[in-house]
């Protein structure tokens, strides 16, 4: 009965005449970071080598979409990368006028190493209309800088100069090569 109420106080609402806003018909969809990797262990964050990465997303139609619904399109989009242990805003393009895609800069900061980021992606129809925000896509960039890395070869001690070389291998002269 609440339900009934509160859809007669909507439609009373309105004035006579005037029809409900249209819906956006389009969404950004499979949103991708250039040149990352999944992770073997973890196949929603993905991994990029680059401090400015660029991204892209397919446009598609909505399921509210009726069938056969043609010429719709992006006119702008607007691109929000978060934090998502702070929620604190990294990057936020604003409003850009364009029906691109694919290739878009990186227009925040520079990423450090080994740092997460969620981005969302919102576009607007042909009309104008605002559409629904993509889902969140989360990445984390590897290791940027070589001081990042910190490792030691696993082998044999390195010769401290070129005369240990030759003495290496004098107790066994060929330890992979040897006849049967």
């Amino acid at each position: 009965a609440l339900v009934l109420l509160a859809l007669l106080g909507f439609a009373r609402a309105q004035p006579q005449g005037a029809e409900p806003a249209a819906a956006c018909l389009v969404e950004a969809r499979n949103v991708t970071i250039e040149q990352t990797q999944p992770w073997q262990w973890h196949r929603s964050l993905h991994v990029v080598g680059t401090a400015s990465p660029r991204l892209g997303w397919q446009v598609g139609l909505t399921a509210a979409a009726p069938p056969g619904t043609k010429d719709q399109a992006q006119s702008s989009y607007r691109i929000t990368a978060t934090d998502p242990a702070t929620g604190k805003t990294l990057w936020d393009s604003g409003e850009v006028a364009s029906a691109e895609t694919l290739g878009i800069a990186w227009g925040g900061a520079p990423l450090t190493s080994r740092q997460r980021v969620e981005v969302t992606v919102t576009i607007r129809d042909h009309s104008g209309r605002a559409c629904a925000p993509s889902a969140k896509v989360g990445f984390e960039t590897g290791l940027l800088r070589t001081t990042d890395w910190k490792a030691e070869w696993i082998g044999p001690p390195v010769p401290r100069n070129a005369s240990d070389t030759c003495g290496m291998f004098a107790d066994d002269p060929a330890p992979v090569f040897r006849k049967a």
